[in-house]
């Protein structure tokens, strides 16, 4: 134990020594984890020159996400055969954080090559494109009827979003959906499924699309109605010979409502060939 004249750094030259704020000194004593010793004749806060490891302890352990009713915990314990324990659990939690950053990353990567690809685009063109490798989607069946619309649909999009939220290889956003083939070639675009970005495929409601070759279009809130650029793709298709090998996707990169109650998206709409 500390002896009480060991505590002579005033709070100012410690927040100083570990350039950091008084602020979070006052947090950090509050919740009981770096605590000063009070001097009862000026009423001033003194830290001993060992809290300083203390404060970069603590400082570690919360950049790397550590909560701290856990580092208190471990702190307020006597001895040090918890150590072990305590930096094992942080370097797994620390592996897992790790593992789901990369999955995001995975999926934005996806993202961010769909939106290369279509950054010479002509709003409302339909052409045929090719990416590097296929995509891989997570699906919910659309279980509402009708279902024209994402009003119509809301509550399978509730429902694939909360799959989505228990999944480590799924992120829901971007998400779109799927108007069965043979279905969109009748004129009938009645949702079949609701679909994310998947990093890998796992189950079997996520898989890798049949083709990295795509015919496509961008639909921006500009562009005009979907029905036409169907057409324009069934079209596409038919007067090249080509086959399609899935449904059309339809995949919502941006969907955003502002201040001003203004709608502005960008839809990136496809089918396999």
């Amino acid at each position: 134990m500390l002896n009480n004249s060991e505590y002579c750094i005033t709070a100012g030259e410690f927040a100083k020594l570990c350039n950091t704020t008084r602020d979070t000194l006052r947090y950090y004593d509050k919740t009981g984890i770096l605590i000063p010793k009070k001097n009862k004749i000026n009423g001033y806060n003194y830290y001993s020159p060992a809290q300083i490891t203390s404060f970069f302890f603590i400082n570690f352990f919360r950049s790397v996400g550590c909560p701290i009713n856990e580092l208190k915990i471990y702190m307020n314990e006597t001895g040090t055969d918890g150590f072990n324990t305590f930096l094992y659990s942080q370097y797994e939690s620390l592996l897992r954080t790790k593992e789901e950053l990369e999955q995001k990353i995975t999926i934005m990567s996806k993202g961010i090559e769909i939106i290369n690809h279509t950054s010479g685009y002509t709003d409302g063109v339909v052409i045929l494109e090719h990416f590097n490798k296929p995509l891989t989607v997570f699906v919910t069946d659309v279980k509402s009827s009708p279902a024209t619309t994402s009003g119509e649909i809301i509550t399978d999009l509730t429902r694939h979003i909360s799959r989505c939220s228990k999944k480590d290889n799924i992120n829901s956003f971007p998400l779109g959906a799927v108007i069965d083939y043979s279905c969109l070639k009748k004129g009938i675009y009645t949702y079949k499924q609701v679909f994310s970005i998947a990093s890998c495929p796992d189950d079997t409601d996520t898989y890798t699309l049949p083709s990295t070759d795509m015919v496509c279009c961008i639909q921006k809130d500009s562009t005009g109605d979907s029905s036409d650029i169907y057409s324009g793709i069934i079209n596409y298709i038919n007067e090249h010979n080509l086959t399609a090998k899935s449904d059309l996707f339809s995949l919502s990169l941006m969907n955003i409502v502002n201040i001003h109650d203004e709608r502005k998206y960008m839809k990136y709409i496809f089918v396999c060939v």
